[in-house]
């Protein structure tokens, strides 16, 4: 008789284990699917959000400086650009959507290149992956930029600009 309460002593006792450690499995995995997908979300809304953010920033730096702010062509891509000038010489920034990127492309205004190398679209600096990228002159001074990131969730955002827009 002892014995077999000594057995059900421990049968019992390794069941309570058992379970234990099934729960724990459980909460476990339950906390990583939860910890992925609070991941997934934040790093597919981070490419739009940084994207509006950061052309955001860009022209209200150049708008503010006195620059000017306006819509063109860059190697034919639809491009927004900013003018800044410091000490008398011009800086011009083109932000623009290429291959998958936001992309952006510094050069002083004197910056020249023979007819044999011209500057190319890839020659910009990757900002953000996103899937797309807008800028619209929606009215006159106010501008209508579009991001569509990763997720294919699309942010928008609409600028007056004060020292004028083209």
């Amino acid at each position: 008789m002892n014995k077999t309460k000594h057995t059900a002593d421990t049968v019992f006792a390794l069941l309570l284990f058992c379970a234990f450690a099934v729960s724990m499995l459980i909460v476990l995995t339950i906390g990583v699917r939860a910890y992925q997908g609070v991941r997934d979300s934040v790093e597919n809304n981070y490419s739009q959000d940084t994207c509006v953010s950061y052309i955001t920033t860009k022209i209200r730096h150049a708008d503010e400086t006195g620059g000017s702010v306006y819509l063109g062509d860059y190697c034919g891509i639809p491009a927004l650009f900013t003018a800044e000038n410091f000490d008398d010489t011009a800086y011009l920034t083109a932000i623009y959507f290429y291959d998958g990127y936001v992309k952006e492309f510094s050069a002083l205004a004197e910056l020249f290149t023979d007819t044999n190398n011209p500057v190319e679209p890839d020659f910009g600096f990757d900002i953000l992956p996103v899937t797309a990228l807008t800028f619209e002159m929606t009215e006159e001074n106010l501008l209508h930029i579009t991001c569509v990131g990763t997720s294919k969730k699309a942010e928008q955002v609409y600028l007056h600009l004060r020292a004028g827009g083209q």
